[in-house]
């Protein structure tokens, strides 16, 4: 406000002219840009291991998911993996027909 109370109206208004079209700016650039998604868990408000987690996760294959359920499942925290595959499989069944 003092930087607003210290300009005349003129120059009060093109400043906050000015700032409206540099966020403007910034958000359609920030749409633009194609986030990595390793950038994307990063921003996650989430806890560093379950970040780390993730990464590695995405970085696996089938059999990284399936360990990945198993150890959940000794852990108790899951369903267990055969559950998962049936319910997997079945959904391929209704996606291909």
């Amino acid at each position: 406000m003092m930087v607003l109370d210290s300009l005349d109206n003129k120059d009060a208004t093109a400043l906050i002219r000015a700032i409206h079209r540099k966020g403007v700016e910034g958000l359609l650039s920030a749409a633009q840009e194609p986030l990595d998604t390793e950038d994307s868990i990063d921003k996650l408000q989430i806890r560093p291991t379950l970040k780390q987690a993730i990464k590695m996760a995405l970085a696996g294959d089938e059999s990284t998911d399936k360990e990945i359920l198993r150890r959940l499942c000794l852990a108790g925290h899951g369903p267990s993996p055969s559950n998962v595959t049936e319910a997997n499989q079945e959904q391929s069944k209704g996606s291909a027909g």
